[in-house]
């Protein structure tokens, strides 16, 4: 809790939009990793990368749970439709870069930012689904030689 930026932290009694961000960020990575014996927390993988990723592997249909996510107007809601999608990463250990997402979960609750994030989450989507199996073989092979 020491690495949380100082707007993170409430004063009051009631929890502020940081610690919200943070407590369900936390809450699914302990789902996600659950019963995986590989990380599930992997850096520079948003959330729109994993579902590109998994959608690539997936029927089309699941696409529709991606997309209720984007299309939630209220935090309560995102929360219940993230619970499916994190189940989904979970099944095949599709990893997620989780201090990147509650940083996410912390701006979509910011109506300033909450387009930019939506946005960005498509953008990585695209990537990631577009993203051939060659593409991977050398992006790994990449990150070995670093």
């Amino acid at each position: 809790m020491e690495v949380l930026p100082e707007n993170y932290i409430g004063h009051g009694d009631d929890p502020n939009d940081g610690e919200w961000a943070t407590h369900l960020a936390l809450t699914f990575y302990a789902v996600h990793q659950q019963g995986n014996a590989k990380p599930m927390h992997v850096q520079k993988v948003s959330l729109g990368s994993a579902a590109g990723t998994l959608m690539r592997g997936r029927q089309p249909s699941t696409k529709s749970r991606y997309d209720a996510v984007l299309l939630a107007s209220t935090l309560r809601q995102q929360r219940y439709h993230l619970r499916s999608l994190i189940g989904l990463f979970k099944a095949d250990a599709i990893g997620l870069d989780y201090g990147r997402f509650a940083n996410d979960l912390f701006l979509l609750q910011k109506d300033k930012y909450r387009s930019r994030i939506i946005r960005s989450w498509g953008r990585d989507f695209h990537r990631a689904f577009s993203r051939t199996r060659h593409d991977e073989a050398e992006l790994e092979a990449s990150s070995v030689n670093s």
